[in-house]
């Protein structure tokens, strides 16, 4: 209920990967959670398994110096959106992976 109404406000709620059905108690913009998302799921095309950090650089350069993100920094928006990708089924970490890798399920 509360993830509908977020987005109904041009918001994205942010659920966690580990407690089914359970949300953050934070938001940022709808428009921001499908940038970063898009660019996510972009950088996993192809059944690649990918460092976690590679992404984050990635989506640095892609969209670090966009309007839509004023102070420039990317890495807790590519981590919030990655942890809700998981928690919706669309991204996985790849267990016994050090560091993280994540891929595309």
């Amino acid at each position: 209920m509360r993830i509908a109404e977020a987005w109904s406000r041009g918001r994205a709620l942010i659920l966690n990967a580990n407690r089914p059905g359970y949300s953050e108690a934070f938001t940022f913009s709808a428009e921001q959670y499908e940038a970063v998302r898009s660019a996510i799921l972009s950088e996993l095309d192809g059944g690649k398994e990918v460092f976690l950090r590679d992404v984050v650089a990635a989506i640095q350069i892609g969209l670090g110096r966009s309007p839509l993100f004023p102070n420039g920094r990317m890495t807790n928006f590519v981590r919030y959106v990655k942890t809700d990708l998981e928690a919706r089924g669309e991204v996985a970490r790849v267990l016994k992976s050090s560091p993280q890798k994540i891929r595309r399920v």
